[in-house]
């Protein structure tokens, strides 16, 4: 008869004992990557909106209810300048994008200064003739993310339709 050799029970619970911990110390790192990648990815997804939402509240200046936004259309010149002064009131600085509809076609651009909080800048933007007579203005706030990455708040905008523009070169 012969002797078999076995591994002793102590030493063969000891084995199991490592190999669990090492495939639960593996496990427990790949959750710790998943989750704290989502949660990043999650935080990059919504920190936009959520500011958007709860931070950033401007208006355009208004005298006796008017909106004071002037548009000096021409038909006869090559470059018109529409004017209009803004109040940020919310708790971010914001910068703008202005979207002028007219009646031929639509000219949009970022107005590249920033507006900090509790402060009203004048703007004035020239837009060319090819745009036509103004039909309405649009002005969307954007933020700029913890990366620097700007974010345009489509959903919070003020709309001003041509019959809210005044027919003047307003001094500002």
């Amino acid at each position: 008869m012969r002797l078999k050799k076995a591994v002793s029970p102590l030493i063969a619970t000891v084995l199991l004992v490592m190999i669990v911990v090492t495939i639960g110390s593996l496990m427990a790192t790949w959750v710790k990557t998943y989750v704290d990648q989502n949660i990043a990815y999650a935080e990059e997804k919504t920190t936009g909106p959520f500011k958007c939402t709860n931070e950033v509240f401007f208006d355009i200046l208004t005298v006796d209810n008017k909106v004071q936004i002037c548009d000096n259309f021409t038909s006869n010149s090559s470059n018109n300048t529409i004017y209009f002064t803004l109040e940020n009131k919310g708790t971010i600085d914001l910068m703008f994008n202005l979207m002028l509809i007219g009646n031929i076609n639509i000219d949009s651009a970022n107005l590249n200064t920033t507006l900090a909080i509790d402060n009203i800048f004048n703007y004035n933007y020239t837009y060319k003739n090819t745009t036509g007579e103004l039909i309405q203005a649009k002005i969307s706030p954007i933020i700029t993310l913890k990366n620097n990455e700007l974010f345009e708040c489509k959903n919070i905008h003020i709309t001003i339709p041509e019959s809210a523009m005044l027919n003047c070169p307003l001094i500002i």
